[in-house]
């Protein structure tokens, strides 16, 4: 089976897991990603769009369900979950608007320290609250899988995105 029937089949795996399990983040899914938006994705990176990720995006481009932000006395801020925005256990697949987002973002913050993040790096799923999650590491025509954390740099980790996926649907 090649990566992208990989892909495919792992992504299946995890609706149909997730439609069993919490048919509100299920429901709240978006349809695929359209050439526009492939488009727009493409021109933003510094790098080639794996196929990959445009099978995934093609598949889900994210979902409609959102956190929010709110201000609380004494000038915090409290993260207020939308339950069905969870669909990986507390990780967001970002679809191909908040890819763009995340990638100018991390792009920026890493000004000055090209060990934080690469313009070959892609986030692709992060955790609702925090900048921790995966990427994909696009070099010499490949792809890994790389794990992401605020104050350390992303380490390499031994799985395919299709296998990623996999575990995330396990959990």
């Amino acid at each position: 089976m090649s990566e992208v029937e990989e892909v495919t089949s792992a992504w299946l795996r995890v609706t149909g897991l997730l439609e069993a399990s919490n048919p509100g983040g299920f429901g709240a899914l978006s349809p695929g990603a359209t050439d526009e938006r492939l488009g727009a994705l493409s021109g933003t990176l510094q790098c080639e769009l794996p196929a990959v990720l445009e099978t995934l995006l093609r598949l889900n481009d994210g979902s409609t369900a959102k956190n929010r932000r709110e201000g609380l006395p004494g000038g915090g801020v409290a993260v207020i979950t939308d339950p069905d925005c969870g669909i990986l256990d507390g990780m967001e697949l970002l679809g191909s608007q908040e890819i763009v987002k995340r990638y100018r973002e991390y792009l920026a913050y890493a000004e000055g320290d090209p060990n934080y993040w690469k313009p070959n790096w892609i986030p692709i799923i992060q955790s609702q609250d925090a900048p921790y999650g995966f990427l994909l590491a696009v070099a010499d025509g490949g792809v890994s899988v790389m794990e992401f954390s605020e104050g350390s740099y992303p380490t390499a980790v031994e799985w395919s995105l299709a296998e990623l996926l996999g575990k995330l649907a396990e959990r």
